[in-house]
């Protein structure tokens, strides 16, 4: 990976400290030791691993990435603009490297929390990873993963008609650098608008959803299993959503889109709350 051909590419404040490592652990840790160890100065530093071996997605799941295939980034930020901001910049994440997709040719939509979908399967996901000070975050990471020049068999068998890539949906090879540099260029004015203007942010994704208003949903959450109709996403990016008991606002989970047009809205809980 040749850290002057990203560097050369970038616009804006994003990445003027920027690392980039053959081999790394994980690109999330290693952007939180530097929010520990230089404090604010590493507001928008970025770091890049071309084979990331200790990666992970949301709910501790692994996510490999082997080296020239993948693109595994973190960006650490430290915003104290309260939680609401922060709570959309999983969304901000997912719309900057949709962009990306997009100037590569490939049609994407936004799967929430925070997946990216190329004809239905995912081609990234985002982990935004944060510490708290009362009710403020702080040190919040922003990471990730994108699927480029994989071809089916390099997938696990278990995700290998879920997952796709870049290489899968559009037939050309990206260059890792010049898309990462078209990421972090993306992600910037984002990242802004999450912590300063949520509600516009949200307005902004809102034909992007692969969710149509009315689809029935599942949604894993720690309080259990809540099924209901999809209605919108938040100011806040929660997930609305129409239930027997009434409105849900789910601020995460998982979500699993069920098939059937009638499936039958019920109780709308299932299991713990």
């Amino acid at each position: 990976m040749n850290r002057d051909a990203i560097a050369s590419r970038l616009t804006g404040k994003f990445g003027r400290i920027l690392e980039c490592h053959a081999e790394l652990g994980s690109t999330n840790d290693r952007a939180r030791e530097l929010l520990e160890t230089l404090g604010e100065k590493a507001i928008g530093a970025v770091v890049i691993a071309a084979r990331q071996t200790e990666g992970r997605g949301r709910h501790g799941r692994a996510w490999f990435v082997e080296s020239g295939k993948s693109l595994a980034m973190s960006v650490a930020l430290w915003p104290r603009l309260g939680t609401k901001g922060a709570s959309c910049l999983p969304l901000a994440g997912a719309l900057g490297v949709r962009k990306a997709l997009m100037d590569e040719g490939v049609e994407c939509r936004l799967k929430w929390p925070n997946d990216v979908l190329a004809n239905g399967r995912k081609i990234a996901g985002i982990l935004v990873e944060s510490r708290f000070s009362g009710d403020l975050p702080q040190g919040v990471v922003l990471g990730a993963g994108v699927n480029l020049g994989q071809v089916p068999e390099d997938f696990p068998p278990e995700i290998r008609d879920t997952a796709t890539s870049v290489k899968i949906e559009s037939g050309r090879f990206v260059e890792l650098e010049a898309f990462a540099a078209s990421v972090i260029n993306a992600l910037e004015p984002l990242v802004t608008e999450a912590l300063l203007a949520p509600g516009s942010l949200v307005d902004s994704a809102a034909r992007f959803w692969i969710h149509e208003p009315g689809s029935p949903l599942r949604v894993t959450t720690a309080r259990g299993i809540i099924e209901g109709r999809f209605i919108s996403i938040g100011e806040g990016g929660e997930l609305m959503m129409e239930t027997g008991g009434g409105l849900e606002k789910i601020s995460a989970g998982d979500v699993a889109m069920l098939r059937c047009p009638d499936h039958v809205i019920g109780t709308g809980r299932h299991g713990g709350q």
